[in-house]
């Protein structure tokens, strides 16, 4: 089979990513990260281990502990009600824009995230992170960070960067 492969190369043979790089250490740096990144996902997830099709109330339970779950992650009970309201609609308004322009840059002065005190982080976990950016921003974010790629994080509010990060 024909392939412009050869041609592309000069006809020379393909060579090694160390070489590539001029890096000695890639191959002992590349193992250890992955190393890291196992035993860190390891240590992480969980699984567990259902035999057989769940009855009703197993549904049910799981349901409401996820309900649960996903309401305290996403407010925390010291704030207000109207506190709230405000806060729900900055992050609707956000995550439209986020999902109508896909720029990450837009998460640029989002201090009014943080609620009444403005003392707490604005991340507080993946779900919520979800909720702000949006499922198909987070998506593509996540693809990104998954496959390597460098994602580049812009905002005026430092606390809004390290939120993300922890």
């Amino acid at each position: 089979a024909f392939t412009p492969f050869l041609h592309q190369r000069n006809g020379n043979a393909a060579r090694s990513l160390t070489s590539l790089t001029n890096d000695e250490n890639l191959w002992a740096c590349l193992h250890t990260s992955f190393a890291w990144l196992l035993k860190a996902c390891g240590s992480r997830l969980t699984e567990k281990l259902l035999e057989g099709a769940p009855t009703e109330d197993t549904l049910v339970q799981m349901e409401k502990l996820a309900d649960l779950e996903e309401e305290s992650e996403a407010w925390d009970n010291s704030e207000e009600e109207d506190g709230k309201s405000t806060i729900q609609k900055d992050v609707q308004e956000s995550s439209g824009q986020m999902k109508n322009q896909a720029d990450f840059g837009l998460l640029a002065d989002c201090s009014s995230w943080n609620g009444p005190g403005g003392s707490q982080s604005v991340f507080r976990s993946l779900r919520h992170l979800r909720q702000v950016l949006g499922s198909s921003a987070f998506r593509m974010l996540a693809w990104h960070v998954l496959m390597g790629n460098q994602v580049i994080w812009k905002a005026q509010d430092r606390d809004l960067i390290h939120s993300a990060f922890d």
